[in-house]
């Protein structure tokens, strides 16, 4: 695995805990916590996207569901998103871990994108001796 960029202790942070509030909804984490997992997904992302580019569009979404998944899964095992929650007599599924995939598969789908658009190179040969040349 890459070790962290240089400037790793001062990173711009990819989302705010008041944007994910806005689409995870949790009562059991405190903003402290969303701060945590926040700065340590974002740290992540950087490492593994081999750069030190905050902001990338790309990079901005693929760390931006990459905490979204990240505060779903601790709000899962800290127990606020039970599988089953029973209303009075009735009962109510909740499938967290697809959504959590939804997340993941994004987060997966912009850095690829962010790695592909990186690596992509133009190359070409214009002048006396290329192949489209006429003497």
């Amino acid at each position: 695995m890459p070790s962290l960029p240089k400037n790793a202790g001062d990173i711009m942070v990819f989302a705010t805990v008041g944007e994910v509030r806005a689409v995870v909804h949790t009562s059991t984490l405190k903003d402290e916590d969303i701060l945590g997992i926040i700065n340590e997904i974002s740290k992540e992302i950087l490492v593994r996207a081999g750069t030190t580019d905050e902001s990338n569009p790309l990079l901005i979404s693929a760390g931006k569901n990459a905490i979204y998944a990240a505060v779903l899964r601790r709000m899962k095992l800290t127990g606020e998103l039970a599988a089953r929650v029973k209303h009075g007599s009735g009962e109510q599924q909740n499938d967290i871990n697809q959504e959590i995939r939804y997340y993941e598969d994004n987060s997966n789908r912009y850095l690829r994108k962010y790695l592909y658009s990186a690596n992509t190179r133009l190359y070409g040969r214009v002048g006396l001796g290329s192949v489209n040349h006429k003497i």
